[in-house]
């Protein structure tokens, strides 16, 4: 799958595809919010936790695995 077959995809099917497929690779904490970024296949998806309100509330995709940082 490239990044724009995932983007492409509805938002309820980005999830199951990202959670169950994808690899988790890191996470980094914010006061505010915690972020995990997963590796699918050939790109990136790092989403966006917000603790207080216990929710998902954005998602980045980045399409080189070169140069990333996190």
């Amino acid at each position: 799958m490239t990044l724009y077959e995932f983007k492409s995809l509805p938002e309820q099917e980005q999830y199951p595809k990202l959670f169950n497929e994808g690899e988790f690779t890191t996470y980094r904490l914010e006061p505010n919010a915690r972020f995990a970024l997963y590796d699918l296949e050939k790109f990136f998806v790092e989403v966006e936790y917000e603790p207080k309100s216990n929710k998902i509330v954005n998602k980045f995709c980045r399409w080189s695995k070169i140069g990333v940082i996190f």
